[in-house]
């Protein structure tokens, strides 16, 4: 909540940021402003509604596309320093995997980020001081683990927990089709316990 805002001007995609004494805890963009008169006066306070940078990740647009080998942390690089060089790439932008060729059609920054994340296993955010961060998640764990007994340094505590499972996409059957000939029916069984995870055909 913002006190008195009627002395100051803010609009929605102002860039904040916010404090605790010199340690910056948020930075983003202002998206909503629900503006109130404070008991009828003149005084106008505001309640913010804010996300951070990342949010700006869906309004950027890219089209390029490369035809020679290239690292996920050189693509990015360059369509940052392209369509938005406010965010930093250099710090914190870790080589994943290479492409030897690889086309973004009008695709938004964040859909970017996305697939080149999910393609190399790896993991990315925006932090509070505006530079990127794009690595294995597997070689970056949190320093602290979980615990009902925490002691609030080497674990922590942890409640409410929910688990849920997805049994929808389970099938008992698959029928593959193709080939330049048709060939005798084979039936291939593979235990469910999750071990194989492919058929040899």
């Amino acid at each position: 909540i913002i006190f008195k805002i009627n002395e100051a001007i803010i609009r929605e995609w102002d860039e904040i940021k916010i404090y605790d004494n010199l340690t910056r805890i948020f930075a983003g963009f202002v998206q909503t402003i629900d503006g109130e008169n404070a008991g009828g006066g003149t005084r106008v306070d505001a309640t913010l509604g804010c996300a951070d940078y990342a949010c700006y990740l869906d309004h950027v647009f890219v089209l390029h596309q490369w035809t020679t080998p290239i690292t996920d942390a050189a693509i990015l690089q360059y369509l940052f320093a392209t369509y938005w060089p406010f965010i930093e790439t250099s710090t914190y932008v870790s080589a994943l995997k290479t492409y030897s060729r690889i086309r973004f059609n009008r695709l938004t920054l964040r859909q970017v980020l996305d697939q080149l994340a999910e393609a190399a296993g790896g993991d990315w955010y925006i932090d509070y001081d505006n530079s990127l961060h794009f690595f294995y998640s597997s070689i970056n764990p949190a320093p602290f683990g979980l615990s009902s007994t925490p002691d609030m340094t080497a674990t922590m505590p942890f409640g409410n927990m929910v688990k849920n499972q997805d049994g929808s996409g389970i099938v008992n059957r698959v029928e593959v089709g193709g080939g330049k000939y048709l060939s005798d029916n084979t039936t291939i069984y593979i235990q469910g316990t999750g071990q194989d995870k492919r058929a040899l055909l």
